[in-house]
């Protein structure tokens, strides 16, 4: 996100799991992945402790709202500091569609 990749690195961690069989967890196919996408400095980030601490409170904010399988959480790019707005199960379209309205009318 710093660098400006998040949507390559996001399609291109998809396509290291799912379409290369490649592990998520494995610091070497992670940065293999981001050098493609033009990320520079992740085996560095990826070894330190650098935002440690927002990742675990991430974690626990979606833990304690992910209840069912998949949660969707939804927020804007603009507002990092929003709070997400979430579901959990399969949800029909009108649902994703009332999200997003709503997402796009929020300043």
């Amino acid at each position: 996100k710093r660098q400006g990749k998040q949507n390559e690195m996001v399609e291109a961690l998809f396509r290291m799991y799912y379409v290369e069989g490649k592990h998520l967890n494995s610091v070497e196919h992670l940065v293999e992945t981001a050098e493609v996408v033009g990320l520079s400095g992740v085996k560095d980030y990826l070894e330190s402790n650098e935002d440690e601490n927002s990742v675990y409170e991430h974690a626990a904010h979606v833990k304690g709202t992910a209840n069912g399988v998949p949660t969707f959480l939804f927020t804007r790019s603009d507002q990092p500091n929003s709070r997400p707005i979430s579901f959990s199960g399969g949800q029909p379209t009108e649902a994703f569609l009332e999200v997003f309205e709503h997402l796009s009318e929020v300043s």
